[in-house]
Formats: C-alpha cells, structure tokens, sequence
C-alpha cells in the first residue's frame, strides 16, 4: 500500500514524499516510479523530472532495488 505525504513543485521537478514501509520486488518498484513520473510529466507541463523522499528525505532506493538518488525524467523505463 503507497501512502503519499506529500506531493509539490521545486521548479520543473515534481518532489514526491512518500511513507516508509514500501516493500516489494523490483518489478513492484520499477512500476511504481514509472507510473507516478510518466503521470506526473505527462500532466503538468511545468514537470520535467520527479524526485523521491520517504519521509521527507532524499533516500538511495524505495523498496531496494532501483536508484532514487536522483530525479527520474519521462520514459525513465522505455527501452
């Protein structure tokens, strides 16, 4: 279950702020920030990236398995 906490704009970047206690695989993952910035870019054309927060700060991974260091731009999955 996603809880969100928080969901602003920081000039084109869309910050999310998520609650900890994400668990899944990396599908789950990969899915889930796909979704959230393919949503979020496509949109709003003021967002070009999104940046990720579990509780309000900046975290390596969300569930463990994918970089949430740096913001995710449009299509972070296409291939």
């Amino acid at each position: 279950q996603v809880k969100f906490n928080d969901v602003y704009l920081d000039g084109d970047t869309a910050v999310v702020d998520l609650a900890g206690g994400l668990q899944g695989g990396s599908l789950d993952e990969s899915f889930l920030i796909g979704q959230i910035v393919d949503t979020l870019v496509n949109s709003f054309n003021e967002v070009k990236q999104v940046q990720f927060l579990v509780d309000g700060q900046k975290v390596e991974t969300l569930m463990g398995h994918i970089d949430a260091g740096v913001p995710f731009a449009k299509d972070v999955f296409a291939q």
